[in-house]
């Protein structure tokens, strides 16, 4: 359901992410983000915070999605034909 956070280097192999992590992506990534840490950050690193980032919003758009349903306002619900 979730996407998992690479262990290793090796598996941060690019057929193995997400279509919308681009290298363009990774760069904005290590930009904002490396001012927080005192190491230097990798771009496994990026690819890190971007999979746990993607993962926290989908997790979030589910639990959205579950509370809507359970109203009753399910926006995913095709109308009913009359």
């Amino acid at each position: 359901m979730y996407e998992h956070v690479p262990q290793s280097p090796a598996a941060t192999a690019a057929d193995a992410l997400p279509t919308w992590i681009t290298p363009e992506v990774i760069e904005d990534t290590l930009r904002t983000w490396q001012r927080y840490y005192r190491k230097p950050l990798t771009h496994d690193d990026a690819i890190e915070i971007l999979l746990n980032t993607g993962n926290l919003f989908r997790i979030l758009q589910g639990d959205k999605h579950e509370q809507l349903q359970n109203r009753g306002d399910d926006p995913c619900k095709q109308p009913q034909s009359v």
